[in-house]
């Protein structure tokens, strides 16, 4: 009895400290309870505790005020140290803005922020995944799904014609896309570097940006030290693969010979010998599968961060390696960032940033029409197997012709194994800077920056045969190098003087860039071995591969920022640039901006009626910035020397000249983009419940576009060159964005849930064209001019017929023409030249009983009704789980694929959908005839070429496990993770998630689809 008595108050000591996770500094009078039980004790004024238990195997519970609580299992332990991190309210998190920072409660513009806190377990792959459906009023549209391709980022709809990218700054750095080919400049930083991103969306927050802020900021912020912190070291790996999500249904070996044996009966040519024997009924290639694979993915991540009493340090490190999910893609990154700060005295301080990066992608050649990689996987007959041992090609890759097989489509393994494609690029961004604070309210800030770029791009071709041609061996090389030098200067007044807060800034800026570029080519090799351009039977410098150019911009700005009783709040900035990439006359432009906000949740009138209310504050704006965007010397005349010949003298001799390719555009100044923006931001319950809502209303005038003039000036070559540009076009967006949170931090069970959405009102709608015609843009090899801009349209509308049906009968066409007839009063009149059964019945949109030109209109919008991202990060105990959704809805696409799909008039393979084609007289169906050279034109551009591009896809599932205090690490975290794990579309083609220029956004020409990827990963801090 007694030993039963002693067993029950039989107690275990547990002992450790509690301690800030970002300082390291103890917190006295944190709470250690035993989960479930009173058991319990608080810190000492050293952070340290002893706490009786009378269970091993129970449940710690760790809590401070203002810290997340902490979970941790004793699992037979006597010596606990936990760390909390502390919970920064929306009120509180200082958000960086042009030049300096603010808390967010303060914030008087639109800012969208996504942290590292948010990202960092999901393991991002780029900088614009981190973007993706994380912050409302932002567009990201890859331009394809292979690792390290790039993205158009949008923020607030399309304003231009032109380039809509953003101003991107890192740390303070201006960051620049150097590269002449496409290359995606955000694929040089590592994602594991960064401590937040803060996207400036109104022009009152972008102003002070000036000249190069129309279309929005990025303020990228990398990961920092921390003073009186000791060192802590923190490694990261993953490793994983990405795969092919969807293929297309292709007609088998039978349906193919039975669909090509139809399309030549049309003709009345027959079909080779070949395609009427047993070879070509049997299936051996899967063309899809050939060109994809189980990428191999990798990512590894180490740093160091700590501080002293008066000095701080970060240093990271990075090796990402990527195989994409189509054979020959590989992307490999290495990386080094190193961030530090000391101060001299009590008020000198001066600090660094520092990134080296190297990037090397090995990528497959996209090609064009029939070297389209995606356009020769699904053209090519299922019957042709991937290599011949009996053919005389290189290594034996297997070629067909239109003699033998009416298809010469190209082999997409011998564009990919016989052609090798590199791409190295080394960049150095270094700043250093230094602080002064004196008179208690002054800081003045000095930074100079550099940013060094070279890049080499090298393609080498074998010499074999494929479709019906014999590719010679070539090698194209490319150098581009530059520099760019950035220096700045900041002098910032802040100071209360009772209910009065005042901060000023003012500046200047000096950013100088200069570049150059080569092209070189070789053809006819004597071997594969030595690949130098030296030695190639054809030697040439490219046309229009030679280059040089610098540009410099000067700016002087300022912003002042007031608060009155912490409620009443007035935000000015204005900003003077010039640029030399502007007429000397018209070099200077002036930004100013203004913004006002009132914090009602200040007011008594509030404070006492509606306590659940933490935040409610009204916002309102108004700014101008500028785009400078266009080349360097857009406003001069150039001239052209190739192939102008002039007949001189009595000998009526012909000599080599130069002419005038266009006219000066001397006046020429900034496109500048004037936005309106209303908001309001809701904080409930500690802010445990958050929203806020924002009105937008973006227009941009002076877009540069060019103005036809009468040919016989004798200026130009074709299309549109000799035309003069002009500032002339205007564009509105409007638009409304909502953000949603809301937040558990307290008890077992801790989550954020996260919703944005941005609904656009008008989208990239064309107000004034000037003296400017309607642009048409669009199409490759095969179609031309499918969108269209001009007044009252979105800019890159989707433009051309509308089908009606497919005719069934001879007696369907009579009708139609004996309309016509009846219409025009001409016996020779049709309604549709050309036109048999099973052709497209076009719709006579203009009601003149014919069908022309003028029956086109817009058939297609390829920008959204609205977007949204929904985002949550669960915790229970160790265990975490993330997710992220992303979405489009209400766009359009044009999938230029189809085109043979539609035209029908060679033997190309393609989907099942061709097996519903008409066939006979009364067939009934949707889908065309297959008929030789397409006489009726089928394949013109209509709206059976487009299709719903709107989408829902689980865009990020990420699964954790914290084990706590394992081997007296700070942290030990393994994750697994599903990326595109699935999409929810209609759309009938690979991927609805489409990008493209402003001009050609949306179109579908063969673009890479997004993978799937899982990744299984490791943390580890100590």
């Amino acid at each position: 009895m007694l030993f039963a008595g002693f067993a029950v108050i039989a107690q275990d000591q547990i002992s450790g400290r509690v301690t800030d996770a970002e300082t390291g500094d103890p917190l006295p009078g944190a709470t250690v309870q035993v989960q479930g039980t009173t058991e319990g004790t608080v810190t000492d004024t050293d952070g340290y505790y002893k706490l009786e238990v009378s269970d091993l195997e129970a449940t710690l519970v760790f809590s401070f005020v203002g810290y997340q609580p902490e979970n941790v299992p004793i699992e037979g332990r006597t010596t606990i140290n936990i760390q909390l991190e502390e919970v920064v309210t929306e009120l509180d998190e200082v958000v960086v803005v042009g030049y300096g920072t603010q808390e967010r409660g303060d914030l008087t513009s639109s800012v969208s922020t996504v942290s590292a806190e948010d990202m960092a377990e999901i393991s991002p792959e780029s900088v614009d995944q981190m973007i993706q459906g994380n912050a409302a009023g932002v567009s990201v549209s890859p331009s394809g799904g292979l690792p390290g391709a790039g993205s158009e980022i949008r923020i607030r709809g399309t304003g231009t014609i032109n380039n809509t990218q953003p101003l991107i700054v890192v740390d303070g750095q201006t960051s620049r896309n150097w590269s002449n080919q496409q290359f995606n400049p955000l694929s040089m930083i590592n994602p594991n570097d960064i401590e937040s991103i803060q996207i400036l969306k109104s022009a009152s927050a972008t102003a002070i940006y000036g000249a190069r802020a129309a279309n929005g900021v990025i303020l990228i912020e990398t990961k920092k030290g921390a003073r009186e912190k000791r060192p802590t070291f923190t490694y990261s790996a993953n490793v994983g693969f990405n795969q092919a999500w969807k293929k297309l249904d292709l007609l088998n070996a039978e349906q193919y010979v039975a669909y090509a044996r139809d399309i030549q009966e049309e003709a009345e040519t027959g079909v080779p010998p070949k395609l009427n024997t047993d070879y070509v009924l049997e299936d051996r290639t899967d063309w899809q599968d050939e060109i994809y694979r189980n990428g191999l993915v990798t990512d590894h991540n180490f740093s160091v961060t700590g501080g002293g009493e008066a000095a701080q340090y970060h240093i990271g490190m990075g090796y990402s390696n990527k195989s994409g999910h189509v054979i020959g893609h590989n992307f490999e990154r290495y990386s080094i960032r190193a961030n530090s700060e000391f101060d001299v005295t009590d008020h000198i301080t001066f600090g660094e940033t520092f990134t080296a990066s190297y990037v090397n992608v090995d990528e497959t050649s996209p090609g064009g029409g029939n070297s389209s990689l995606y356009g020769a996987a699904l053209r090519m007959p299922p019957y042709a197997p991937v290599k011949d041992p009996d053919n005389d090609n290189t290594e034996h890759y297997t070629y067909v012709t239109t003699s033998e097989d009416l298809n010469d489509a190209f082999n997409p393994l011998a564009i990919i194994n016989l052609q090798d494609n590199q791409r190295r690029r080394a960049r150095l961004m270094a700043t250093g800077y230094g602080e002064v604070d004196f008179l208690d309210a002054f800081t003045f800030r000095t930074q100079v920056s550099v940013d060094l770029n070279g890049e080499h791009q090298y393609s080498y071709r074998r010499w074999h045969k494929n479709g019906n041609l014999i590719q010679e061996s070539e090698l194209t090389e490319d150098y581009d190098w530059g520099v760019a030098p950035l220096i700045e200067n900041t002098l910032t007044f802040e100071k209360q003087f009772g209910i009065h807060d005042i901060t000023i800034l003012a500046g200047n800026t000096y950013d100088f860039s200069r570049g150059r570029h080569l092209g070189i080519q070789g053809r006819n090799f004597p071997n594969d071995e030595i690949r130098l351009v030296n030695v190639a039977g054809e030697q040439l410098i490219r046309n229009n591969a030679v280059s040089a150019g610098q540009n410099a911009l000067i700016g002087y700005f300022g912003r002042v920022n007031y608060s009155l009783n912490n409620k009443y709040l007035f935000t000015f900035n204005f900003r003077r640039d010039g640029s030399a990439k502007f007429a000397e006359k018209r070099r200077w432009g002036n930004f100013p901006s203004f913004s006002l906000g009132w914090k009602l949740h200040e007011e008594g009138f509030i404070q006492d009626n509606i306590p659940a209310i933490s935040q409610l504050k009204i916002r309102g704006g108004w700014g101008k910035a500028g785009n400078d965007l266009i080349s360097s010397y857009a406003y001069l005349s150039n001239i052209h020397k190739t192939n102008v010949h002039y007949v001189l003298g009595t000998g009526q001799e012909i000599v080599s000249g130069a002419s005038i390719s266009d006219l000066s555009s001397s006046g020429i100044r900034w496109e500048e983009t004037a936005t309106t923006d209303i908001g309001l931001d809701l904080g409930l319950f500690d802010n445990r419940y958050t929203a806020s809502f924002n009105y937008f209303d973006k227009a941009t005038s002076g877009i540069l576009i060019n103005v036809p003039i009468p040919p016989s000036l004798g200026y130009g070559l074709t299309y549109d060159f000799g035309s003069p540009v002009v500032n002339e076009a205007d564009v509105r967006n409007k638009g409304v964005e909502v953000d949603l949170g809301y937040r558990n931090m307290e008890g077992n069970f801790n989550y954020r849930i996260g919703a944005n959405a941005t609904f656009n009102l008008v989208k990239g709608e064309v107000e004034s064209l000037g003296q400017g015609e309607p642009i048409y843009a669009a199409g490759g090899q095969l179609l031309r001019n499918f969108t269209k801009t001009a007044e009252g349209l979105t800019i890159g509308s989707f433009f051309g017929y509308r089908v009606d049906k497919v005719y069934s009968t001879q007696s369907e066409i009579d009708q139609d023409n004996q309309m016509a007839r009846d219409m025009l009063d001409d016996t020779d009149a049709t309604y549709q030249s050309n036109a048999a059964p099973g052709d497209f019945r076009f719709k006579d949109l203009n009601g003149d009983g014919q069908i022309t030109d003028d029956d086109r209109e817009v058939i297609g919008n390829p920008i959204p009704d609205f977007t949204y991202g929904i985002s949550g990060w669960f915790r229970y105990g160790n265990l975490d789980l993330s997710l992220s959704f992303q979405g489009v809805q209400g766009n359009d696409i044009f999938i230029e694929q189809l085109y043979w799909n539609i035209s029908q008039e060679r033997p190309f393979n393609a989907t099942t959908r061709v097996l519903d084609r008409w066939q006979e007289p009364g067939d009934q169906t949707d889908w065309p005839r297959a008929a030789s050279t397409d006489p009726n034109n089928n394949a013109r551009p209509s709206d059976k070429y487009i299709d719903d591009g709107s989408f829902l896809r689980l865009r990020n599932l990420t699964l954790g496990y914290n084990f706590s205090n394992l081997w007296n690490m700070d942290r030990l975290r393994i994750f697994a993770t599903a990326k595109n794990l699935f999409t929810i579309t209609d759309y009938g083609w690979y991927d609805p998630e489409v990008g493209g220029s402003n001009l050609e956004r949306g179109i579908d020409d063969g673009i890479v689809p997004q993978p799937r990827t899982f990744l299984f990963g490791v943390e580890v801090q100590f």
